[in-house]
């Protein structure tokens, strides 16, 4: 398991290269690396804490970088924090941050996904750092039941652009 420097080192060529960027992002360049990264996804290891992350596609490399090497999150946990909830929940890297930022302190937490395709990502999150106490809901958030029915969740090729459609609050 390897540790990320703060800047990974695909963010920082993108940034340089305005080219590479818009080819990396282009559909066929994502498939590939989606199917390169579902098969040999990238573990890593936060030093501080112990807790491991799995990156298994581009837009995890995105969110990690966010997440974890620039800390987007960091003023939020300026005390401890003992409990949590996550609203579309994504891949699961916001828990992660959480058990980073406890250390070894228990933490409960609720997070819910709508995207059925990043559930085995969330819970082998929540279960290699110990998230015991963190309950998992597949749901659509703003559903007064939760449930996920078909056509209401629009799946986007990059998944951190996926969003509900047809919502009525009533």
């Amino acid at each position: 398991i390897s540790e990320l420097p703060k800047k990974s080192l695909l963010s920082g060529v993108l940034d340089v290269v305005p080219y590479l960027r818009r080819v990396v992002h282009s559909s066929l360049a994502r498939k590939s690396v989606r199917g390169i990264l579902s098969r040999y996804p990238l573990r890593r290891k936060l030093p501080e804490s112990g807790v491991i992350y799995e990156v298994r596609d581009m837009e995890n490399f995105y969110s990690a970088e966010e997440i974890f090497q620039r800390e987007t999150y960091r003023n939020a946990f300026r005390t401890h924090v003992s409990t949590f909830i996550d609203l579309g929940a994504n891949c699961g890297y916001f828990s992660c941050y959480v058990a980073h930022r406890a250390g070894r302190r228990p933490v409960r937490g609720l997070v819910v996904e709508a995207n059925e395709t990043l559930l085995p990502s969330i819970r082998s999150h929540l279960k290699v750092n110990h998230l015991s106490e963190t309950q998992l809901i597949h749901g659509l958030v703003g559903r007064k039941d939760a449930s996920v029915s078909a056509g209401e969740l629009v799946l986007s090729e990059a998944h951190t652009c996926s969003s509900q459609s047809g919502f009525h609050p009533n």
